[in-house]
């Protein structure tokens, strides 16, 4: 049975084995996770583990040396580079293979079963950027669309730009667009996104209209100097 006084336990004979003591006093407790099997929380100096989903017990023990590191680079992203270069300090100590996880098996075909903590990282970073990317075309796709769609609108807001601020645009066409409710109030739902899109095209015709036009005072005086 797991409880919380073991788990302090466990606490301090890891800190005497991989940190010579020196990490810092957490206290360890027993909660529901929902996502995983343990979080750290550096203000309250705070470990929660979860002892009762479908966990054997060397699960806990990995997942509470797993926050343990957390304590250790507390300045560090979560799991980024300092992180995985205390694992793999660890790792040099005698810690279970085991603490380097999670990983996918398609991880593990790229890398090899001796991967280090660091390569991980490192392949980690360059898949996330990879996916950064396609989800920043996905939303231009959809921008896009959406613009396509509302191109009538967009237009009746930018030819205001140069006049009227985006409150007063939106109250003299918004309703007229559907864009607002009878009391003037954005309509939620796929409305929002039209609004939102809108309301950056509105923005951005502003801005450059108005510099077109301090542009302008300014030939204007210095002709008038000359």
């Amino acid at each position: 049975m797991w409880t919380e006084r073991r788990l302090q336990r466990l606490y301090q004979r890891y800190n005497r084995r991989y940190w010579r003591g020196e990490l810092c006093s957490f206290k360890v407790e027993i909660e529901a996770c929902r996502r995983s099997r343990g979080f750290t929380h550096h203000l309250t100096r705070r470990i929660v583990v979860d002892v009762d989903g479908p966990w054997l017990d060397d699960d806990i023990r990995l997942t509470l040396l797993h926050e343990m590191v957390h304590v250790a680079v507390p300045d560090s992203p979560s799991h980024g580079l300092g992180f995985w270069l205390e694992v793999d300090r660890l790792l040099q100590k005698g810690a279970p293979a085991e603490l380097v996880l999670p990983i996918s098996p398609w991880f593990r075909a790229i890398l090899g079963t001796q991967a280090s903590p660091t390569q991980l990282y490192y392949c980690k970073r360059a898949v996330r950027k990879v996916e950064a990317a396609r989800k920043r075309l996905r939303q231009w796709e959809e921008q896009s669309d959406l613009e396509g769609k509302h191109r009538k609108i967009i237009a009746q807001f930018r030819t205001l730009a140069p006049e009227a601020t985006w409150t007063r645009a939106l109250a003299r066409i918004g309703q007229r667009t559907d864009l607002v409710d009878e009391y003037g109030k954005p309509r939620g739902g796929p409305k929002a996104k039209v609004l939102a899109l809108v309301k950056k095209r509105f923005q951005e015709e502003r801005r450059w209209q108005l510099r077109r036009q301090r542009r302008s005072f300014r030939a204007i005086e210095q002709r008038s100097d000359a």
